[in-house]
C-alpha cells in the first residue's frame, strides 16, 4: 500500500526558511520508504492505515507550527496501480517497484509500527475523538435551538408568549 503527500511551502522569507521547513516535513515521512517523483511530492510505502494517519497527523502538526506557511495534500492509502507520466527511467523503475503491491525497495529498513510512535498514536486517537465528540455536541446543540426556536414560534403565535 502507498500514498501521496506533496506540500507547499508559501512566503518563506528566505531560502533557508524553506529548507528548515522542507527538512521537518521530511522528517515525519523519514521512517518509511519513499520516492519523491518531483519536488515536495512523495509517494510512501505504508503497511496499514493507521501509518497514513500517523504521517497525516506529523504533517498537520508542523503546518500548525509554520503559521500558516506550510500547506499538505495527502492521498487516500492505495494498493498497486500504475502511473502516468514524463519521469527519468530510474525513477520510474523505484516508483513502480515502491507501488507494486506487497513489495517494499529495501527490506533492511522496516516499516514503524504502533510501539514506534505510541505517544504521537495515542494524542492522535485522543485528538481524533475530541474532534469527534466536539461536532457530536455541537450538531446536538444546533438541533436544540432548531427545535426551540419553533417550540417558541409556536407559541407565540397561539399568543402563550
Amino acid at each position: 500500500m502507498h500514498i501521496v503527500v506533496c506540500w507547499e511551502i508559501v512566503n518563506a522569507p528566505d531560502r533557508e526558511s524553506w529548507e528548515v521547513w522542507n527538512e521537518r516535513l521530511k522528517e515525519v515521512i523519514g521512517a518509511f520508504q519513499w520516492v519523491r517523483p518531483v519536488r515536495s511530492v512523495y509517494v510512501v510505502t505504508v503497511q496499514e492505515d493507521w501509518q497514513r494517519l500517523l504521517i497525516a497527523h506529523g504533517l498537520t502538526r508542523v503546518s500548525e507550527q509554520s503559521s500558516g506557511m506550510v500547506r499538505v495534500l495527502m492521498s487516500p492509502t492505495m494498493i498497486g496501480g500504475r502511473y502516468g507520466g514524463v519521469l527519468p527511467k530510474e525513477l520510474w523503475v523505484e516508483l513502480n517497484q515502491l507501488t507494486a503491491q506487497g513489495q517494499q525497495l529495501d527490506h533492511s529498513q522496516e516499516q514503524p509500527t504502533k510501539d514506534d510512535h505510541p505517544v504521537d498514536h495515542e494524542d492522535f486517537d485522543k485528538e481524533s475523538e475530541r474532534k469527534k465528540s466536539f461536532w457530536f455536541i455541537a450538531a446536538g446543540g444546533i438541533i436544540l435551538l432548531v427545535a426551540f426556536g419553533a417550540l417558541w414560534s409556536s407559541m407565540r403565535m397561539m399568543g402563550i408568549v
